[in-house]
């Protein structure tokens, strides 16, 4: 298996280990973990709501990009594996970022 995607495999475990406590709502409001917004830092409610979706994001992004990473090393060894590698952690990463933000948005109106 290409290192690249066993380094993929090793932060798509982190970030899913990160997610775990908000998805399960264990995070308080604070300044460094979490999604961190004007709206979520005022509203109690909205922080934990929006937190646990980026929770169930995240773990769901970290699941596919794991198992895509564990296929993806095995069937195609080759010299561009280092920049799918980087794109797919982007996407891992950014993808739950832009969906929570999109649904907080609503959820502020609510």
């Amino acid at each position: 298996m290409d290192m690249n995607f066993i380094w993929l495999s090793i932060t798509s475990l982190i970030l899913m280990a990160i997610a775990i406590p908000l998805l399960l709502q264990k995070v308080k409001p604070n300044r460094w973990y979490g999604i961190r917004t004007a709206r979520t830092r005022n509203d109690d409610e909205l922080w934990y709501r929006a937190n646990r979706l980026y929770g169930i994001a995240m773990l769901t992004a970290g699941v596919v990009f794991f198992v895509l990473s564990a296929i993806l090393g095995n069937w195609r060894p080759g010299e561009d594996n280092q920049k799918i590698s980087l794109v797919l952690f982007m996407l891992e990463v950014l993808v739950p970022v832009f969906f929570t933000q999109a649904r907080a948005r609503i959820l502020a109106r609510k």
